[in-house]
């Protein structure tokens, strides 16, 4: 199998059966296209290996240098904390596109203890799209004890947020702040989970 990555880049001759183990958009794509080999063709083993050969998957978004990184871990040739600082997201990203739960939970503990005034709000908005719910909490947390210093030291990353995104953190802040909240923890999976929570809450209070 090859991987066909940014800038016309190729991975090629990637074992297809160690990918599919791992990540179900793969082992979905590859059984769609042996599946269309069999019907169309019918061939022997020979046909088979041609086209296991011929299979190329579109990672176009993402620079051939990061995908290599993500494969190598797939493939148990590096661990997920020697992903380089600069391909932490874009792994992050292609592991949550290829369904690969396994690379993309490592990520998350990555994430989560890299958290900063620096990148929390970038964070924060990956952790949204993606549905990762661990790392967003741990935004949240941080994004709650140093929002008005970061939309004040740095307007450019607020901004660079969605006008959505950036009306559920402050409603988020404005709830913690002006109401009461019982002791025991709230858990969810994203800001709107989280906004549903707490409407639910205030009401019953």
């Amino acid at each position: 199998m090859d991987l066909v990555t940014a800038d016309g880049g190729v991975i090629s001759n990637l074992p297809v059966k160690d990918l599919a183990k791992e990540c179900d958009t793969l082992r979905a794509f590859a059984t769609s296209s042996w599946g269309k080999f069999s019907t169309d063709k019918g061939g022997g083993d020979d046909d088979g290996d041609s086209v296991i050969r011929k299979m190329r998957f579109k990672l176009e978004e993402f620079p051939k240098c990061r995908v290599q990184e993500f494969v190598d871990v797939v493939l148990s040739k590096k661990e997920a904390d020697m992903i380089t600082s600069d391909s932490l997201v874009d792994c992050c990203q292609i592991a949550h596109y290829l369904m690969c739960p396994t690379v993309l939970a490592k990520i998350e503990q990555i994430l989560m203890t890299s958290i900063d005034s620096a990148n929390c709000l970038s964070l924060c908005q990956l952790a949204d799209q993606l549905g990762l719910s661990a790392l967003l909490e741990l935004c949240l947390t941080h994004l709650m004890r140093t929002l008005d210093h970061l939309k004040d030291n740095d307007s450019e990353a607020w901004d660079a947020l969605t006008p959505e995104l950036r009306y559920k953190i402050i409603s988020i802040k404005t709830a913690m702040e002006s109401s009461l909240h019982s002791r025991s923890r709230l858990y969810f999976s994203s800001l709107d989970e989280y906004l549903a929570i707490f409407a639910e809450r205030v009401q019953y209070y």
